[in-house]
């Protein structure tokens, strides 16, 4: 990272913006053109779960061979200030905290681990626990679960 002033390098600082947030977007490749989508998401440990329907563009290039890493982002905005100058150009600075981070995808197919993946994800949005069932969910969507290989944490303060 260029500015290290700028770097969130401590692992509990980067957890806690994970924990905290409820979007992520998520980017792959298909074939030679770049796909992001954003997905609600859980956060435990070093994994990230989501859901999606058995159908469509995302889970067609999860499919394939070549899928092989994705990347991922979470940030939290956290509102724009103007800078006081005696410059005639006005100065305007963002504050906003951000982790990127690259894995792998798993397809979750063991109904105790789709109910753990769904449970997580309700806690990430309500922060209520819940263990619901899910019965018969497996033929409807598919649980994923994306494991953090690398991560990287950026936030701007302002002063």
């Amino acid at each position: 990272m260029r500015r290290k002033d700028k770097e969130i390098s401590d692992w509990k600082d980067i957890e806690a913006l994970l924990e905290s947030e409820c979007i992520l977007h998520l980017a792959m490749i298909d074939q030679k053109e770049p796909y992001l989508v954003a997905l609600n998401y859980g956060f435990e440990g070093k994994a990230l779960y989501f859901h999606s329907s058995r159908e469509g563009r995302k889970m067609e290039i999860m499919s394939r061979p070549q899928c092989g890493r994705v990347c991922f982002m979470v940030d939290r905005f956290q509102g724009v200030l103007e800078r006081k100058t005696d410059s005639p150009v006005p100065s305007f600075t963002t504050r906003f905290k951000s982790v990127i981070g690259w894995g792998h995808i798993t397809r979750e197919t063991n109904l105790e681990a789709i109910r753990h993946g769904l449970n997580t994800i309700i806690f990430q949005s309500t922060r209520k626990v819940t263990n619901y069932s899910f019965a018969g969910c497996q033929e409807k969507i598919e649980l994923l679960r994306l494991d953090i290989d690398t991560v990287s944490g950026k936030q701007s303060t302002i002063d």
